[in-house]
Parts: C-alpha cells; structure tokens; sequence
C-alpha cells in the first residue's frame, strides 16, 4: 500500500486540477487512458474498472476537497 501524507495529496490535487471544461477533460483522459511517460506507467488505465459515474464521482470529490492556496 503506497502512502501518501496529507501535504502530498493537496500538493498533487492543487497541481492537476484545473477547473471548468479543460480540467474535466484532462481528468478524464488521464483516468481512461492513464499515463505513461519514458515507458514508465505512473497512473494505469482504469477504464475497464470505472464507470462514467464513477469517474464523475471521483472529479466531485477532489474538487471539494480542493484548497487554493
């Protein structure tokens, strides 16, 4: 189990969450597709593990939890 503190997820939301259409598209790509970078899979693709509901309830979250600083 990779744990992550506190200061490090408001660090990783606060970096990747844009607000409006543009931040529900990346969202969304990068949780169907997931990300790759130099052949190393730093997040899988979860399409075959989360529906369209889901996904939606996933983005709510994080965008309530979202603190600007």
């Amino acid at each position: 189990l990779h744990r992550v503190d506190r200061r490090q997820r408001q660090m990783c939301i606060r970096d990747r969450l844009e607000t409006g259409a543009e931040g529900d598209e990346w969202f969304k790509e990068r949780v169907i597709n997931g990300a790759v970078r130099d052949g190393a899979v730093y997040m899988p693709k979860m399409a075959d593990f989360i529906s369209q509901e889901g996904l939606w309830a996933i983005r709510s979250y994080l965008e309530s939890v979202h603190v600007d600083e």
